[in-house]
């Protein structure tokens, strides 16, 4: 859970324009800010959120989900369009425009398509956030390494 006392107020916008900006449904958000996982103050009608705090939130489920699953050896894998879909947060109709456009591999297994995870990541996350995903799994895999040196 990610609390802070005091948000950065530039990065302060509506519940609503973070979840359009980030591709996250807006009832996610609210069931983040119900939780509080997430900080946020109602002003009116609208919640305010800090955008930093649930892009965080959003790569901290990212790299759960992706944790529980079985993967190569550069963390990546195939998967159905809708284990995507919910993976990113987008909808099934938008990963299949990305096949269909060439942007995403994917191939027939039966009367299912399987697509490449990493390009789906790609695609909706761009590089930088795929980069810091893998610096931060490798510090943390260098930390618990160094934890296990000194026992």
């Amino acid at each position: 859970m990610i609390q802070k006392l005091k948000p950065d107020l530039d990065n302060l916008v509506t519940a609503f324009s973070a979840a359009c900006q980030l591709g996250i449904p807006y009832p996610t958000i609210k069931k983040w800010i119900h939780r509080k996982q997430i900080w946020a103050k109602r002003v009116g009608n609208v919640w305010l959120v800090d955008l930093t705090e649930v892009r965080a939130v959003q790569r901290q489920r990212l790299e759960w989900r992706l944790k529980k699953r079985h993967t190569d050896g550069d963390g990546y894998c195939w998967v159905t369009v809708d284990e995507a879909s919910r993976i990113v947060g987008l909808s099934p109709t938008t990963i299949r425009s990305w096949v269909a456009c060439g942007t995403v591999r994917a191939i027939k297994v039966g009367s299912r398509r399987v697509v490449w995870l990493r390009d789906v990541l790609l695609r909706a996350f761009g590089h930088r956030a795929l980069e810091a995903m893998k610096t931060s799994e490798s510090n943390g895999t260098e930390k618990q390494e160094s934890d296990r040196d000194t026992d």
